[in-house]
């Protein structure tokens, strides 16, 4: 049974001594942490990261975004840092680095590609969630894309 559901589909369960965040497809663990302790990260995070890119999306248009392709993306980045500073033992605080960080650009580029396919109209909608030139979104994209071939 659900401890806690967000606006934005987020369910959090407890197993044990941990909390389990779903939404979509998104479903990570949070160890050892308290259902309360997720609840007020993620609400705190998701502010912090809409706060962050919503503006940019009233820049987009020429490609259509809806409210709930951009609320799953905050979501995603928020999860997705929120783990990472758990997994690491630090307290929870996504920052503008955070944002602007090459991982949130994967991020971005994985949503924008669900949504919109591929094409220029990707380029375009990634660069500016971004906050980025196409030209710099594009480089970042190419070096990704090296580093995982790297792999």
């Amino acid at each position: 049974m659900p401890l806690f559901a967000t606006n934005d589909g987020l369910i959090l369960t407890g197993e044990g001594s941990s909390c389990r965040a779903r939404a979509g497809a998104l479903n990570y663990l949070f160890r050892d942490s308290t259902e309360d302790r997720i609840r007020t990260d993620y609400l705190r995070s998701s502010d912090f990261v809409r706060s962050a890119i919503a503006h940019r999306c009233q820049k987009l248009v020429d490609v259509t975004f809806d409210n709930d392709a951009l609320e799953n993306l905050i979501q995603e980045i928020a999860l997705h840092w929120m783990y990472y500073y758990i997994v690491n033992g630090f307290k929870v605080a996504i920052s503008s680095g955070d944002v602007a960080h090459p991982q949130t650009r994967r991020i971005i580029r994985k949503h924008v590609e669900r949504f919109l396919g591929s094409g220029e109209d990707t380029f375009k909608a990634g660069s500016v969630l971004f906050g980025v030139s196409a030209e710099e979104y594009k480089k970042g994209l190419q070096g990704d894309d090296y580093y995982d071939e790297m792999r």
